[in-house]
């Protein structure tokens, strides 16, 4: 859980052992997000990939073996916080 001025939000980060996991796992996480969260509308960000669902944004990054997924309140943010969390690495 991540708090701060102004969001909060939920964030999983992970880091797989090869880039095939992590790719796996980009792939998985489209799938998990349309199943979990229902239809969205795909937008641009800073992250990866960023959907609008129902009053919250679901945004998802990689970058390389490093990987993050974060539910937050808007895009600005949740995609925000998942690139930072994957340059973090």
């Amino acid at each position: 859980m991540y708090r701060g001025a102004p969001t909060e939000a939920v964030l999983v980060a992970l880091d797989w052992d090869s880039d095939v996991n992590a790719a796996q796992w980009a792939t998985a996480a489209t799938t998990y997000v349309e199943a979990a969260f229902g239809e969205g509308t795909l937008t641009d960000c800073a992250a990866s990939a960023c959907w609008i669902l129902s009053g919250r944004t679901v945004a998802f990054d990689r970058l390389g073996v490093h990987t993050a997924l974060v539910v937050a309140a808007d895009v600005k943010h949740g995609g925000e916080l998942a690139r930072a969390a994957t340059l973090a690495g």
